[in-house]
């Protein structure tokens, strides 16, 4: 019977499980430019105009999803100033606290003292365009920079520097790859604001069919682009015998190796000497 009468309340609009930031905007007092969180779950017990909560609780999670949303601010008060000031931006009902000294303001009032209280812009981020990830060696492109504020909105600076870990760079964003294939890091400063970008210097063969001189005739069998990547100690023998095992003394085959320690805690300093030793006695050059 009382579930009965509880769906029937519920179906009328008398009682609700929940309630959106959105009712609280379209029911906002005329009277109020902050409405203390107190009086807000009051006024489900109070006014005949709003149906009655099964759980207050509910009115914490109303105001959590309305800043998230941007539908209203959580505040206090302190002074003239709000302190603190929530809006777009993710919350826990946790910090919601219900009382007479913390409020919600809609979104309108929100932006209003955004304006009144905000600092100018300034640089905040920066972001290196366009989003190259592959190059040749020696091949050019060039890079620009789009700066944004401390409110994620453009803003022109004009003032940059670049910097690149291989190849060149100009001032104004040119760059040229070298040699070397591999990583490759570009960064963009003004001031203390940096930005990062990396590419790879690939070199990517024709998949005509080519002879040992580089001719264009039918050999049958295409150069192939090279890999790069880690493989894990639990995958070296499967390496060898899925790619290197059946083609090993073929010509046209060139291995680079890159090895490197990166925590010698957990290798005895002797261990590290045979290690260089024999890496010496390879042909390998430390860097």
């Amino acid at each position: 019977m009382v579930r009965l009468i509880l769906d029937r309340l519920r179906n009328e609009g008398d009682i609700t499980d929940d309630v959106s930031p959105n009712f609280l905007v379209r029911n906002w007092p005329p009277a109020f430019r902050e409405w203390s969180t107190k009086s807000v779950q009051n006024v489900f017990y109070a006014s005949p105009l709003f149906p009655r909560l099964t759980n207050p609780e509910r009115v914490k999670d109303a105001i959590v999803h309305g800043v998230t949303n941007g539908v209203l601010a959580y505040v206090g008060k302190s002074g003239s100033r709000y302190d603190p000031f929530l809006y777009k931006t993710s919350i826990s009902p946790l910090e919601i606290e219900i009382s007479e000294d913390t409020f919600i303001i809609p979104a309108s009032v929100a932006e209003e003292y955004l304006i009144k209280t905000r600092e100018p812009p300034r640089l905040d981020s920066m972001e290196i365009i366009p989003h190259q990830s592959e190059i040749n060696p020696r091949e050019s492109c060039s890079f620009a920079v789009k700066y944004y504020d401390q409110y994620h909105q453009p803003i022109d600076c004009k003032e940059v520097s670049w910097e690149a870990d291989s190849g060149e760079i100009d001032a104004k964003g040119n760059f040229i790859a070298g040699e070397n294939i591999g990583p490759c890091q570009i960064t963009a400063r003004s001031s203390s604001i940096c930005a990062i970008t990396a590419l790879t210097v690939r070199r990517i063969y024709s998949l005509e069919p080519q002879d040992e001189t580089g001719s264009k005739e039918a050999v049958g069998a295409y150069a192939l682009t090279e890999w790069y990547g880690e493989i894990t100690r639990e995958k070296w023998m499967s390496f060898y015998s899925k790619v290197l095992k059946d083609i090993g003394n073929e010509k046209g085959i060139k291995i680079n190796v890159h090895f490197a320690i990166t925590n010698k805690k957990v290798i005895p300093s002797d261990k590290i000497k045979e290690i260089e030793s024999a890496m010496r006695e390879l042909g390998l050059t430390k860097k």
